[in-house]
Parts: structure tokens; sequence; C-alpha cells
């Protein structure tokens, strides 16, 4: 049975199979796969829970990934031009322990880290995180906290064809 989960989670479809994502005590990314084919409800007592999902480290490149915060986010998506059975694409975000915004990306294959990390948009080392993904525009959306002078102030990072770029969130109080 993986450790109690105490702090946030988020959810995505991964190899079309729900998956919870968490960070471990130690800052440690985690997922809990389910054990079951396809994309089944994931709602379950504690004893199913023990015999479908198995938890295990994310790894990057042979390395478990590890996050600043216990905060993260994570989406899944088809692009319209994938088709009905191209496999569903999976972004987690978090705050990277050096301080910036980070991506972990899953198409076919193994866990990568994403385009969003070589642009090390900083953050605030507590972020919390959200993300989600439009398809009326083809992109992702992740608000963040990010340092700016006296204030932690929103921020929007997107990612379109334009490639990943950053906003300010005006906020009229």
């Amino acid at each position: 049975m993986p450790e109690k989960l105490t702090g946030p989670i988020a959810c995505a479809v991964v190899d079309g199979k729900t998956t919870v994502f968490y960070v471990n005590s130690v800052k440690f990314l985690v997922s809990l796969v389910n054990g079951e084919d396809g994309d089944k409800e994931f709602v379950q007592t504690t004893s199913r829970m023990r015999e479908n999902y198995t938890g295990k480290a994310l790894r990057v490149d042979g390395t478990d990934v590890k996050s600043n915060t216990k905060d993260i986010a994570a989406i899944s998506y088809k692009l319209p031009n994938d088709g009905p059975n191209a496999p569903t694409k999976a972004r987690i975000y978090y705050i990277h322990p050096d301080g910036y915004l980070a991506e972990l990306c899953k198409n076919e294959g193994p866990w990568f880290k994403g385009d969003l990390d070589a642009k090390k948009f900083p953050a605030v080392p507590d972020s919390p995180i959200t993300a989600t993904w439009s398809s009326g525009s083809n992109s992702i959306k992740v608000v963040y906290y990010r340092p700016e002078k006296d204030t932690r102030a929103p921020f929007v990072a997107w990612v379109d064809a334009g490639g990943w770029q950053t906003a300010w969130i005006q906020i009229d109080q």
C-alpha cells in the first residue's frame, strides 16, 4: 500500500489508465496507476485500492524526479489531428528544486522533461499550481506564482504553436 496521502494530489489519464500523482514526504513525484484495463472509475474502497493501484516514483533518464513543493498539476489530452486510436498525452507541472516551473511529459514511451524546463520561468518556492488544456486554441495553460519584487504575482505560462510564453495576470482589487 502506498504511503498515506496528506497533501495535494492531481489526476490524469496516462496510457489509457487513471493515474493519481502526488509528492511524497521526501519531495519525490509519485504516481498511483490503476491496474485495471482502460480508464475505469477510480473511486474504490481501501481494499480495492490495495489490489488495483501500484505506486512508484516518476523517473526520467533513470533518476527519480524531485519537487520543491507538494503542489503539482496534471493534465491529459489528445490533439484534434491525433485520431481516435492515438495515445493520450499527459503532462505534470511542478516547481523544480532550483526554483523554476518544470514539466514532465508522456506521449508514448517513458516520461521525459518538457520544453518548459529550458525556459526556467522563476516560481515562488511554495507556489500552488493549476493547469488546463484548451481544445479551442490547442494550448496548455499553467497558472502559478512568480516572484515579482515585493509581491506574489500570479502568472500564466502557456504553450501553443508559438512555444512557451508567460504573462502576468492582472487582478483588479
